[in-house]
């Protein structure tokens, strides 16, 4: 986790209605985020609360996003069936 996604984590509780502090961030951040990271990210949120950071959009955290990965499964087996089937002949 970078503090991009630290600054993004105290955006979320702002808008939740929450003051972001070093224990909230730590509870919603990935369990190896290392505490100077938690502290640069709160710092930088703190100088500029109204910044906003464009998400990364490789990651897969939405259904429909794993539905397109199953899809991608799926075309793949039957493609290299269809390959075996022709190795075959």
């Amino acid at each position: 986790m970078n503090i991009s996604d630290i600054i993004n984590i105290c955006q979320v509780l702002k808008n939740e209605g929450k003051e972001p502090s070093i224990a909230l961030i730590k509870a919603r951040a990935d369990k190896n985020t290392p505490m100077p990271t938690l502290i640069s990210g709160l710092q930088q949120w703190r100088s500029n609360p109204d910044v906003v950071i464009p998400k990364k959009e490789n990651k897969l955290t939405s259904t429909d996003e794993k539905k397109t990965l199953e899809q991608r499964v799926e075309m793949l087996e039957q493609e290299v069936a269809l390959l075996k089937s022709l190795l075959l002949k």
